[in-house]
């Protein structure tokens, strides 16, 4: 047992790396497709398993597996920091558009935040059972990139009406589509959704700040449209 300790401590060590790579993955962004990847993560403790073997099988001296273990740790140092990288740039700009994640999206978007501070209820927090036509999206903010979540919906005409009703009140705009040209408003901030808009569609402004006045290069804009023909709703956060 005493001249395999070294590979042995080191496959143990690399498969719980693997493990809790994984898990942190999960936990942090569950919508990844990168995640397969993380798996890489699992190549040492395979490596170290095998010299472990072949030490434990006595074809090979007990110096001879410590030197290939020791000379194999830093290069599994250096390649796991890069896949860190990898994965870390993957995650933090990959967009979402499955509905099934729209709820851990709400959790980890800065609308959170705004939602806090200006205790706005705009997106709901669960899509309505007799929602259809549901269209979601979600890009996170990176470096210079924008963050921008939207949801949209049909539904019953009662329910876009109560919409409309109990918005109004928190919004600091509202009017028609082609009267909202103080602000750089997006029809579609979905990727080709290719959704219509009636004319008798109203627009709802709650916050529109620039971070430079009279500049829209950076700052916060939410909005929602209410389409009373097409019994359609649709709510925006973009934050650039």
């Amino acid at each position: 047992m005493k001249k395999i300790r070294f590979p042995l401590i080191m496959t143990v060590l690399a498969l719980l790396t693997g493990i809790c790579a994984c898990i942190l993955l999960l936990v942090l962004s569950p919508w990844s497709s990168p995640l397969p990847a993380a798996f890489l993560y699992f190549v040492p403790a395979v490596f170290f398993g095998i010299i472990t073997g072949i030490c434990v099988s006595g074809k090979v001296s007990e110096k001879i597996c410590g030197v290939i273990t020791a000379v194999l740790i830093p290069i599994f140092l250096i390649g796991g920091f890069f896949l860190t990288l990898w994965l870390g740039f993957e995650t933090a700009t990959q967009s979402v558009t499955d509905v099934e994640y729209y709820e851990d999206v709400l959790d980890v978007s800065s609308y959170d935040s705004w939602h806090d501070d200006t205790d706005i209820d705009l997106f709901p927090d669960d899509i309505p059972k007799n929602a259809e036509n549901i269209t979601f999206y979600y890009t996170p903010q990176f470096l210079q990139g924008g963050e921008t979540l939207a949801l949209s919906y049909k539904s019953s005409a009662e329910q876009i009406g109560e919409y409309l009703e109990d918005l109004t009140s928190d919004s600091i705009w509202r009017g028609k589509l082609g009267d909202a040209s103080d602000y750089p408003i997006d029809k579609d901030p979905f990727v080709r959704s290719n959704i219509e808009w009636s004319e008798s569609t109203e627009v709802l402004v709650f916050t529109a700040q620039p971070y430079i006045a009279e500049s829209w290069n950076h700052g916060t804009l939410v909005y929602a449209f209410v389409d009373n023909d097409n019994h359609t709703v649709m709510f925006v956060y973009e934050r650039w």
